[in-house]
């Protein structure tokens, strides 16, 4: 097999996984998205606790910084009723957040806290058995989450760039473009 179809099929390889990451993010965006114009219900909280998690650290500053730290992970389990059809979720919220966290994540079903008594007062602000607001998206009520805050475009602009750069691949691997015409390479 010859480099220059070694690094078409690489490109071509390429491209459909950056389409597929973006219509994902798409489609994540436009689901979570909104959450002004959501509806809001009453819950009960299932489960409401904190869960310990060790860290690994790769890239420790000298040797005797530490190898690991303990993350306290503020975990929530609510049920709500929407048209007569029961839903649970884990979600705080649908958007990354970092109030009182250093780690952020997506999907909303945990909070990060760096000591436990931090974490024990998060959770202890919703009790198992308490009730909450719940906020959930009308066209998909088993969408839902506990505060009203919209997504992040900034995974959709990620995914646009990855595949911007997927593209700029194909056209070189098929001769479209010459990489040594790129505005950014140093001109000799």
């Amino acid at each position: 097999m010859t480099l220059s179809l070694k690094r078409k099929l690489i490109a071509l390889a390429i491209l459909p996984l950056a389409i597929v990451i973006l219509i994902s993010k798409l489609t994540d965006y436009k689901e979570r998205s909104g959450t002004s114009n959501w509806k809001s219900t009453t819950g009960i909280v299932l489960f409401s606790g904190v869960e310990e998690s060790t860290v690994h650290l790769k890239n420790r500053q000298n040797s005797f910084s530490p190898r690991t730290r303990t993350n306290y992970l503020q975990r929530i389990e609510y049920s709500y009723r929407v048209n007569a059809v029961d839903y649970t979720s884990k979600n705080f919220n649908l958007t990354p957040e970092s109030t009182n966290s250093k780690s952020a994540f997506f999907d909303g079903s945990r909070r990060s806290f760096s000591n436990r008594e931090q974490a024990q007062k998060a959770a202890s602000a919703h009790k198992t058995g308490s009730a909450v607001t719940v906020y959930y998206n009308p066209q998909k009520p088993e969408i839902a989450a506990l505060q009203k805050t919209d997504m992040s475009l900034s995974s959709v602009f990620f995914a646009l760039l990855f595949l911007a750069f997927a593209l700029l691949l194909v056209l070189i691997a098929f001769d479209f473009i010459d990489p040594r015409s790129l505005p950014w390479r140093k001109k000799s």
